[in-house]
């Protein structure tokens, strides 16, 4: 990065910056005069936030746009296994996610020694913890769900068989019964 300053005369970066030009409409425009330090300020804690969103936002955790790509991937390379594939990289992702941040967020309470806490940028890691818990625990249970849906399916297709019907034998009572579970209950209008 030296040598970059001392054969550009400036910092590498400022080639990079990109023009906000709606600022200039709002009356802020002052802010741009001569490196104004709040204007500074807040340009790099905005920018900062938005490409550590977007990173979080790229991690593959299903409802996430991460994990929607790797559940399209994994749906592609295995149609019939993908989305249980898709699920069980994603609970691995948010739980390894979530015990990170319980890590950096007992590190801020003082219950461990500082380590890893050091490269987490913002103030309050509990909020980053709870959203990633959230997401731990909503991957489980879609899981549950998805493998409740399979088996029902299963059982559909083994007893949904002509030989019943035919022969006049008695179905066996499904361990997941749609139809009779709620007949008992009166019927919502």
């Amino acid at each position: 990065m030296d040598h970059i300053m001392r054969e550009s005369g400036s910092n590498w970066w400022d080639g990079l910056k990109f023009r906000t030009a709606w600022i200039d409409h709002l009356g802020l425009g002052a802010w741009r005069r001569d490196q104004y330090l709040p204007y500074v300020i807040t340009m790099s804690i905005l920018t900062f936030t938005v490409f550590y969103t977007n990173a979080l936002n790229l991690l593959p955790i299903i409802p996430m746009d991460g994990g929607m790509i790797l559940k399209e991937i994994f749906c592609m390379i295995s149609p019939a296994h993908g989305l249980r594939g898709a699920f069980i990289v994603s609970i691995a992702a948010a739980v390894i996610m979530t015990l990170l941040f319980a890590i950096i967020t007992l590190e801020n309470f003082e219950y461990l020694e500082k380590r890893i806490s050091g490269y987490y940028p913002f103030g309050y890691p509990i909020f980053t913890l709870i959203v990633f818990a959230s997401l731990a625990w909503r991957c489980w249970r879609s899981y549950g769900e998805l493998v409740a849906a399979e088996r029902r399916q299963m059982f559909k297709e083994h007893y949904d068989d002509a030989e019943y019907e035919d022969v006049g034998e008695v179905r066996p009572t499904p361990p997941y019964p749609e139809e009779d579970r709620y007949e008992d209950r009166p019927r919502r209008r």
